[in-house]
């Protein structure tokens, strides 16, 4: 296999002064909030049939557009709202009560709309150039299979196949990492959609079907070498020397902000179950004998929602904290924030398992809201981002002055 070497300038890490950085609260619009917890409400309406469909309804998504979701972590010189990630995570909240799905497929593109804006202009404008109602959808999580890269004048040859492509159905671009170079340096490699071969019939799963994370494949396909960016400087928080974008999101560790991209549904997902199970609770203490108690039922509802709800509110601190430094993180501090941020997702689940053994048989008839909340519970928090195991052994090895693993991605 003979791959072609691209252009690659030297990145650069500008530094965001503290001062420019939006503090905790206050910093999303009361309409906005209002617009987006009504379009909970109407996502919840809607999530029959995005369950049945195994994938987001392109009405949905337009809805979701009109929102202006999708561009609230874009550059302002994009036609973005360049919003800060912990008032983003509250809107995604608000979403997956309604469709766990949707807030799925908008966190990730959230997520990766801040990639996009250190990729060089060029390719910026590429994406945005005709408005900033885009979905990118990136699938750097599992291995290809049958990867083939070929040399070609300007750029390279690509073929291959992915799995796991969230909102493949509704996306414009679709990006993949692919080894280029002599030494082959992995690079982000970005194609339209349209080159893409979707398989309807790959996305069988117990859980988050309307996501539509689907398997595809690519023929022999051209990709220009200005659509090649290296990703090694991605992960490590730098930008392409190409890149204008200047804004506090510049310096923001990656790896922490697609662990919170992960995480922020979740949450959002168990604020949902909280709320199914505040409602069956009421149904059931208004069926019973005036004056008849429910301690248990009362107690583990205060107790999980106690803890969902300081879950929520952690994940919005976390989010904060690299906006309230100046420059880049370091290596500890990058793995300490991935360890924080995967215990809140466990103490977020364990609580939202108790609510599910408090509601007993509640949770046993087929095609329930709970059955559906339920299994996108177990499948949400199955991410290998949010498990503590693999992120805390890196940071543990960092506290007592170790070298990391070859291959750890913090």
């Amino acid at each position: 296999m003979t791959v072609v070497a691209p252009s690659s300038p030297a990145f650069t890490s500008p530094s965001v002064d503290a001062a420019t950085a939006v503090p905790p609260g206050g910093d999303i619009p009361p309409a906005l909030r209002a617009e987006i917890r009504e379009l909970g409400l109407w996502l919840r309406a809607q999530s029959e049939r995005i369950e049945a469909g195994r994938r987001i309804p392109d009405d949905v998504v337009a809805r979701l557009h009109d929102a202006g979701l999708f561009r609230m972590t874009l550059p302002q010189r994009l036609g973005g709202m360049a919003m800060p990630p912990h008032a983003v995570w509250q809107l995604v909240y608000e979403v997956a009560r309604g469709s766990g799905s949707a807030a799925w497929l908008v966190s990730l593109c959230l997520a990766n709309t801040v990639m996009l804006a250190r990729f060089p202009d060029r390719l910026q404008d590429e994406l945005f150039g005709a408005g900033p109602r885009v979905i990118v959808s990136a699938l750097t999580g599992a291995a290809p299979r049958g990867l083939a890269v070929e040399d070609a004048d300007g750029g390279i040859l690509l073929s291959g196949q992915w799995g796991y492509a969230s909102g493949i159905d509704v996306a414009d671009w679709v990006g993949v990492l692919v080894p280029a170079g002599p030494a082959g340096e992995v690079h982000f490699a970005l194609l339209p959609q349209a080159d893409f071969a979707i398989d309807a019939n790959s996305w069988n799963v117990i859980g988050m079907r309307g996501t539509g994370s689907k398997d595809v494949s690519l023929s022999r396909t051209f990709v220009p070498r200005h659509r090649l960016v290296p990703w090694k400087p991605m992960q490590d928080g730098q930008r392409h020397p190409e890149c204008s974008t200047v804004d506090a999101l510049q310096d923001y560790p990656l790896n922490a902000l697609f662990a919170m991209s992960i995480l922020a549904p979740s949450l959002g997902l168990a604020c949902a179950i909280v709320d199914e199970f505040r409602a069956m609770a009421g149904r059931r203490l208004a069926a019973m004998p005036a004056g008849q108690r429910e301690p248990f039922i009362t107690t583990e509802l205060a107790q999980a929602d106690a803890c969902i709800t300081m879950a929520c509110d952690s994940l919005v601190f976390e989010a904060s904290k690299p906006l309230l430094q100046p420059g880049p993180t370091s290596a500890q501090m990058r793995a300490e924030m991935r360890v924080r941020l995967s215990m809140i997702a466990s103490a977020a689940r364990a609580a939202s398992q108790r609510l599910f053994a408090a509601a007993g048989g509640q949770v046993m008839p087929s095609g329930s809201r709970f059955e559906t909340l339920l299994r996108d519970m177990s499948a949400m928090y199955s991410h290998l981002l949010l498990q503590p195991q693999p992120i805390s052994e890196t940071c543990g090895r960092l506290q007592l002055g170790m070298d990391m693993l070859p291959g750890s991605r913090i």
